[in-house]
């Protein structure tokens, strides 16, 4: 979360003219660049919220933000509070909460990095992967490494992922981290921690990992590793949040 917001802990108070910017038209004009709520208020916020992003408020705990609950691919019928990096419940919004501009976009996560999934086909073993695998993970029977993995930021001691992704008809989720230099039994004790992970603005607990072939690789095969699996199915470049505790 930001340490620095202008606006921080203050009323609204806006200018009129602040709520109707002179917009020339492009033809790559995007929902952003004709956006006219002001930064950090509370229709900002709602905005981003909207969108798929988490959003908190700088005076709340670090591990409190919001997220949208669905009931389908875009319907979004409530807004749920996230404390503790876990515990969720509906949001009871205050009067505070709506007239205050230090809302900020949430994004503190142990590890997080962006994801363009592709799927990858073993014919040997009879078995199809979506997600990432990079040239140093594990690869079985003909397959070839797959999908794209960037952006990765850490206040672990992860140095990289060599892969993420989700595997049928095994319906389990497996990765493997490379640890910086020295570090491999710090990053062995992350594992055995519980995992969730974060995208699309939705938390998906994975548990503890079941330690597989390599140091520090292994599977989660839980019912949210599944229903993560369909994530990783879906094309397009996401962002994956994690956090261990």
């Amino acid at each position: 979360m930001s340490d620095v917001n202008l606006l921080a802990s203050t009323v609204c108070s806006f200018k009129p003219e602040q709520f109707h910017p002179e917009v020339t038209y492009t033809a790559t004009m995007t929902l952003e660049d004709v956006f006219v709520a002001p930064l950090y208020s509370f229709a900002w916020a709602m905005n981003n919220l909207f969108r798929g992003h988490p959003v908190s408020r700088n005076t709340w705990p670090t591990d409190s933000y919001l997220i949208p609950e669905y009931n389908g691919p875009q319907n979004i019928t409530n807004i749920l509070q996230v404390t503790g990096g876990n515990t969720i419940f509906p949001w009871a919004i205050s009067r505070q909460d709506m007239l205050s501009c230090n809302w900020e976009l949430y994004d503190n996560y142990m590890l997080s990095f962006d994801l363009t999934s592709d799927a990858g086909v073993d014919t040997v073993n009879n078995q199809k992967d979506w997600g990432y695998i990079s040239p140093t993970g594990y690869l079985t029977g003909n397959e070839s490494p797959f999908g794209t993995l960037a952006g990765l930021k850490t206040s672990t001691d992860v140095a990289s992922i060599a892969m993420f992704f989700y595997r049928e008809p095994q319906n389990a989720i497996w990765m493997k981290l490379v640890a910086s230099p020295n570090n491999e039994q710090k990053v062995t004790e992350l594992l055995n921690k519980n995992l969730t992970v974060t995208v699309d603005a939705r938390i998906y607990n994975l548990g503890s990992y079941s330690p597989d072939w390599s140091l520090n690789a292994g599977t989660y095969s839980n019912d949210d590793a599944i229903k993560l699996g369909t994530v990783l199915k879906q094309t397009g470049t996401k962002t994956f949040g994690f956090n261990w505790e």
